[in-house]
């Protein structure tokens, strides 16, 4: 827990303490290019078929797809796309598995327990992206909770990234990290910020991890907490960025034993932060005892720093709140990779965090 405390202490020498640590993963995901066009195999030449999955356990599978031929133009990108509703497209969870012809596998994961799916090999050249085949599957285990009551399975944010939703205490939340590039009024929210000017900005901005394009399809954009408070929206019509209280809600509901007076120097709940946390190592560096029992598939973003400098160690999930701490600090949930705990939070308002979103 010790550990976990120094980040407020020595965060300037973060980067050093995490090369002691900790080591990193190296995982492919794909670019997210929402300007990529939809064709099919006979204007576009590609000819892709999708491999039945293997491997099926309660949140993981393996598949992969097949592409015979590049219809004369070179491939950019391949993986597979899946989702709970029919017909998934590279707007839904996918995977990056190369940018070549032949067979390739993937590895499909953070999905929900005696679920039904449905997938798709994709394929894009420089003509547009091409699907294969749908194939179904259903993860192993006891039938998870989809969706709200009344409410949708998936929400679409302005720039179409489509989130699936989960009910957790009778709220609905996301199941991933926010990925939108405007407010929801359509303005631009900044973003290409050099180390300077993001230190310095007063507005809302977002960076994506280490400013590797593979980071965001697999842990959202990093949003400082101007464009959390900004009243033009930044979570989906009908959606907000949640309140310390919904956090603490959040919790509580999972742990009734949760300590939600907790603010800094001490610990909130292991059987939480276990039941937020994605089971495995695929992008955690340590599973520890996490189920991810609530859906809730937390992942560790890492996080851009106030200076402008990334962490990208694996190890720390954050997720602004809407409230602040002081006129320069913010509160935020946390989740550790080692500590298997959330400890209390709260960060500078220029930091780069994760953003999920709950209902209104």
């Amino acid at each position: 827990m010790i550990f976990i405390y120094l980040k407020h202490i020595f965060e300037p020498m973060k980067n050093t303490i995490y090369a002691i640590v900790c080591f990193i993963f190296i995982l492919s995901s794909c670019k997210k290019d929402d300007k990529t066009s939809e064709s099919n195999s006979a204007t576009n030449g590609i000819v892709i078929t999708t491999t039945s999955v293997n491997n099926i356990s309660n949140s993981t599978v393996s598949g992969g797809g097949n592409i015979s031929n590049d219809g004369g133009s070179a491939i950019i990108e391949r993986g597979v796309c899946y989702s709970v509703n029919p017909n998934p497209t590279i707007k839904n969870t996918r995977t990056s598995d190369g940018a070549s012809i032949g067979v390739f596998i993937s590895s499909l994961s953070g999905m929900y327990s005696g679920t039904n799916y449905y997938a798709r090999a994709y394929a894009i050249n420089s003509k547009g992206v091409v699907y294969g085949n749908q194939v179904t599957f259903t993860t192993s285990g006891a039938s998870a909770m989809l969706g709200c009551i009344g409410g949708p399975t998936t929400i679409t944010d302005i720039d179409g990234n489509i989130y699936n939703v989960i009910s957790i205490g009778g709220k609905c939340w996301t199941k991933e990290n926010l990925k939108a590039t405007k407010y929801r009024n359509g303005n631009n929210i900044s973003t290409n910020l050099s180390d300077a000017d993001w230190s310095n900005a007063t507005s809302g901005a977002y960076s994506i991890n280490s400013n590797d394009m593979s980071n965001e399809s697999k842990y959202g954009k990093q949003y400082n907490y101007y464009a959390v408070a900004d009243s033009r929206g930044l979570c989906p019509t009908g959606w907000h960025v949640p309140s310390n209280s919904e956090y603490n809600l959040l919790l509580i509901n999972i742990d009734p034993q949760a300590d939600t007076s907790c603010v800094n120097m001490c610990e909130r709940s292991q059987t939480a932060a276990n039941a937020l946390k994605e089971i495995g190592i695929t992008h955690w560096v340590n599973a520890g005892n996490s189920t991810n029992s609530s859906g809730f598939t937390g992942l560790p973003g890492g996080y851009r720093f106030k200076d402008g400098t990334y962490d990208n160690s694996l190890i720390y999930g954050y997720w602004w709140s809407s409230t602040r701490y002081s006129t320069t600090d913010c509160l935020t949930l946390t989740v550790a990779a080692y500590a298997g705990y959330i400890p209390g939070g709260y960060d500078d308002q220029h930091n780069g965090y994760s953003v999920r979103c709950v209902a209104d």
